[in-house]
């Protein structure tokens, strides 16, 4: 927790917003937060774009993690930066989904129920908006050489599958089929076994 209250410290002082993170206290998460345009892109300009970018991916997922004050921090981070947090996901998308699917492809069982809880997180927050993109993203995943990559992408359709509600199943019914079809008859017993779960 304290490296995220440092990294809120140092974005506090790229932004020149003077915002603290505390300890303690409750979360709430909605879509909106007190951060502004400016501040991403004040962000941006410093870092770079993709690296504000990977900043902005891991701080989303660690909301999701199992410490609770690591989870506390972040969602104080998330909100302290991200004005709108439907429009940041969007920007971010391609670039938190390679992160999802890094750590759900990690040795780390820590990792990967940190990223599926943040997968599952997304998916349900932002429902149809996101599906036209992670299907594909996950489908093109299958076809990694990396066969940990591959499994990874499986827990990744998995905790989709989990967090979507009949209605968005039902629209993309083909290409979940299509994409568990693939994966159940993956040339890997480690991949054909996370296709199962």
């Amino acid at each position: 927790a304290s490296s995220v209250h440092l990294l809120g410290d140092v974005l506090s002082k790229i932004t020149g917003r003077n915002w603290k993170i505390y300890s303690g206290g409750s979360v709430m998460d909605d879509d909106e937060g007190v951060g502004d345009r400016s501040s991403e892109a004040k962000i941006a300009e410093v870092l770079g774009e993709d690296r504000r970018n990977k900043l902005l991916a891991a701080v989303y997922m660690l909301r999701s993690d199992v410490n609770p004050s690591v989870c506390q921090a972040s969602f104080q981070v998330w909100k302290s930066v991200v004005q709108s947090q439907l429009r940041t996901l969007t920007n971010i998308l391609g670039t938190l989904m390679d992160t999802l699917i890094q750590c759900l492809s990690s040795t780390s069982e820590e990792k990967k129920v940190v990223a599926g809880r943040a997968m599952g997180e997304m998916v349900g927050k932002m429902g149809e908006k996101v599906m036209a993109h992670v299907i594909p993203y996950l489908q093109d995943g299958l076809t990694a050489d990396d066969e940990l990559k591959r499994a990874g992408v499986c827990l990744g359709l998995s905790e989709v599958i989990g967090a979507c509600g009949k209605m968005q199943i039902q629209n993309y019914l083909e290409e979940v089929v299509v994409t568990v079809r693939q994966a159940l008859c993956d040339a890997s017993a480690v991949v054909r076994g996370a296709s199962a779960v």
